[in-house]
């Protein structure tokens, strides 16, 4: 068994030699040269968050990629584009092995779709040939918030004296922050 002492470049073809003349532990000598070639995978990745088509994501979101290996933080980082159909969003990059993190320096616009692209030709922490194909996708930040209806029903005029007050909104709502902004 060989393990090497630095992971092997991605997308690369290897070629192995054993020379003849090699002995086994019952004194039976390799006759010719042993040579095989092996190929081994280019970066690709494999998940993202947030997700394909994702909705309702947090305007204070970072997007993050993961590849199927460790890669090279400055050939993902200028691969990476994150805008909407109006701006390019700037941020900051982390890599940690196989995972690139995306940190915007502002918040992303509300109720906005973005879109991400991974160019073709990130590398493996090891070198080789790089991704071979892009990677994009979308997601849409949650809208600001409305209110889209209440019980009872605004105007009711024969509502139950002992009925719960019900407000339903267009996105998740922190509870903490609607009841100080409640008057009855």
């Amino acid at each position: 068994t060989f393990t090497p002492e630095e992971p092997l470049a991605g997308g690369t073809t290897f070629t192995a030699l054993i020379e003849a003349g090699l002995e086994d532990t019952t004194g039976g000598v390799l006759a010719e040269d042993y040579e095989w070639s092996f190929s081994t995978q280019p970066p690709e990745v494999v998940w993202v968050t947030p997700y394909e088509d994702e909705v309702l994501v947090g305007v204070d979101t970072s997007v993050q990629v993961a590849f199927n290996m460790p890669i090279d933080c400055d050939t993902a980082t200028q691969a990476f584009h994150l805008s909407t159909t109006r701006d390019t969003i700037s941020g900051e990059f982390a890599c940690q092995g196989a995972t690139l993190t995306f940190t915007p320096t502002e918040r992303l616009a509300f109720d906005t779709k973005h879109s991400v692209l991974i160019e073709a030709g990130v590398q493996s922490a090891g070198g080789g040939e790089g991704m071979r194909q892009d990677y994009d996708w979308r997601f849409t930040t949650v809208p600001l918030p409305r209110i889209v209806s209440t019980n009872p029903k605004d105007g009711e005029q024969d509502a139950w004296s002992y009925t719960d007050f019900e407000i339903t909104f267009n996105t998740p709502i922190d509870p903490a922050t609607v009841m100080p902004n409640l008057e009855m």
